[in-house]
């Protein structure tokens, strides 16, 4: 797993790999400038692009001037605007004076009259991950300036303004369209509120030393394809369908089939043995003409003393569609109450929960749910800000003893232990009506699969959210529809397992 650190800790990495190479902080600044310079060259290779580049005093200052001088050397048009202080660090004093000696004509001071060509591309380098208040002064003037133009702005390993943890109150910041970062994300990049000023985030390796990790610990983690396939267990030559679990979906109800349909047919898709879904006796043949790989199992109108024998799957989701009347509540509690391992509740399940809370302490342990953020406010209570309830999630991961799956941008996944992966793959066009249905499919499927919630949750939400990006460049985001992720899904588990590209 790849560790999420705060910005105290990732200054720490980088004494850890001056230490070590050893490397001295001026030629590793230099490291980060280069891959920068490498990244900037190939999105704009015409050396009339004209870059404006906003310099600050401390380090982050000191990336944008030796950014600024290779692309000077490379022949690219290129203007500093420097943030006079007396306070400059002493890396970007440097840098400075390595700029000045080989280019003084191409430094402005802020204070001065300056023009922004419309053509320009700025690079933001004010602040850096070291910020712990709200901009101020001749730097928020800058912020200010840089925010009203239309030009395209490209941020140097956070936007200015920006708190790394989200740790501080937020202020004014710079709205990037590109955000180059060093190494790894910033754990402010995956909240809304604060993620809206990134844009397109690049990660850009700077070899930082590996065996820093190893002397870490964290709570928090970024799922990566390296994670998912260590885990993956492949399929013996002379297995059966029973070798692959027996999967039961508990969805659906008048109006609402077609959520138990993508359920199910992603449960199906995502390698369960055998699927059995739980629906109303009269809605059986609408099942049966669109997922005819699935068995049924009916229950009839104002049925509310159910005989399902749940003790014979191997997994159970249950709440694709299910509706929230009181054949529905009294469903949800004989499935939790009878369950004999844990379970998936998504959408409706939730929804009676939310209005019934004494069920969460009636939970199998290690179950998962997975609310987006208005089902998790009111299951939990409401949240501020995203930061906020992510927080909650944990608190609420521990207390009940559960896997918590937040549907979001960066879907997060929070477990009774404590620990948060965050997924940061996937696409907005996966924001359609039955994306939640066919992932908590996907879940079920994988957990009758590898009976180990953690694992079906992670693989679960990694391969639906790829499922997702290779939807999108097979179309649009705009035309992404649910079943889409659903066709793609059998491309998703070729690329992560196989290494075969699409």
């Amino acid at each position: 797993m790849n560790p999420l650190f705060t910005a105290n800790q990732i200054k720490d990495w980088d004494q850890f790999t001056m230490q070590r190479e050893p490397i001295s902080s001026i030629m590793l600044m230099e490291r980060a400038a280069q891959q920068c310079v490498s990244w900037i060259s190939k999105k704009w290779n015409n050396t009339n692009t004209h870059f404006i580049i906003f310099c600050g005093s401390g380090n982050n200052g000191g990336d944008g001037l030796a950014i600024g001088r290779l692309l000077l050397t490379n022949a690219y048009h290129v203007t500093i605007v420097l943030i006079e202080s007396d306070q400059r660090s002493d890396d970007n004093i440097h840098n400075l004076n390595k700029i000045r000696s080989l280019y003084p004509s191409c430094i402005v001071n802020a204070h001065d009259e300056f023009q922004i060509s419309k053509d320009a591309i700025i690079i933001d380098a004010i602040f850096g991950t070291g910020l712990n208040r709200k901009a101020e002064g001749i730097e928020l003037q800058m912020i200010n300036k840089i925010n009203a133009c239309p030009n395209i702005v490209l941020s140097i390993d956070i936007p200015s303004g920006l708190p790394a943890d989200c740790s501080t109150e937020i202020g004014d910041c710079i709205q990037a369209d590109y955000t180059l970062t060093f190494q790894q994300f910033k754990l402010s990049f995956l909240y809304t509120e604060t993620g809206l000023s990134c844009g397109e985030i690049i990660v850009l390796d700077i070899q930082l030393h590996p065996e820093f990790l190893e002397s870490q610990s964290s709570s928090l983690f970024i799922l990566s394809k390296s994670d998912i396939q260590s885990r993956y267990k492949k399929r013996m030559p002379f297995s059966h369908k029973g070798s692959y679990g027996h999967a039961l979906i508990v969805a659906g109800s008048h109006h609402k089939m077609g959520a138990c349909v993508l359920a199910s047919q992603s449960c199906l898709r995502s390698g369960a043995g055998l699927v059995t879904v739980y629906i109303p006796e009269i809605e059986n043949s609408i099942l049966q003409m669109a997922v005819p790989e699935a068995m049924t199992e009916t229950y009839m109108k104002n049925e509310i003393e159910f005989k399902l024998q749940t003790d014979k799957f191997d997994s159970i989701g249950i709440g694709c569609g299910l509706g929230t009347d009181f054949q529905a509540q009294k469903l949800l509690t004989y499935i939790i109450k009878n369950a004999n391992h844990p379970i998936l509740l998504d959408a409706d399940a939730l929804n009676i929960i939310a209005a019934n809370k004494h069920l969460l302490l009636d939970i199998p342990k290690h179950s998962i749910l997975t609310p987006h953020p208005k089902e998790f406010d009111r299951l939990f209570g409401s949240c501020e800000t995203s930061y906020e309830r992510s927080k909650l999630q944990i608190e609420m991961s521990i207390q009940y003893n559960l896997y918590i799956v937040l549907k979001g941008r960066f879907t997060s996944i929070s477990t009774p232990k404590g620990l948060t992966y965050f997924n940061i793959i996937g696409n907005p066009g996966m924001a359609t009506g039955g994306s939640g249905d066919v992932l908590s499919g996907i879940i079920t499927g994988l957990y009758a699969q590898y009976r180990d919630m953690e694992l079906a949750a992670i693989m679960g939400v990694y391969l639906h959210a790829l499922s997702g990006d290779i939807s999108s460049s097979l179309q649009t985001e705009e035309s992404l529809i649910a079943s889409d992720l659903i066709q793609n899904l059998s491309k998703s588990f070729r690329q992560t397992f196989y290494d075969i590209g699409e």
